[in-house]
């Protein structure tokens, strides 16, 4: 993709200026942020207007989800 670019910030704060992004796309990482509140409200000032933040957890309600319960969200969690 050419239009795909990975990007490295800090725990707390994604780095990218205001209304940079379409999207954001986060696999099996929201369980882990120290941080979760202040890196949404980062993560939501640098999307463009009709921008999309994506985030993809894997259920611990699910047992069929063959992946350790340490990486596993509650929907208490969530």
């Amino acid at each position: 993709f050419n239009n795909v670019e990975a990007h490295l910030g800090e725990v707390d704060d994604t780095k990218l200026p205001a209304e940079s992004i379409d999207a954001a796309l986060m696999v099996d990482a929201y369980h882990e942020f120290s941080h979760p509140r202040e890196m949404m409200q980062s993560l939501f000032r640098a999307l463009r207007p009709g921008g999309r933040i994506i985030l993809l957890e894997y259920r611990a309600e699910d047992p069929t989800v063959p992946i350790k319960p340490l990486h596993k969200m509650t929907e208490a969690q969530a």
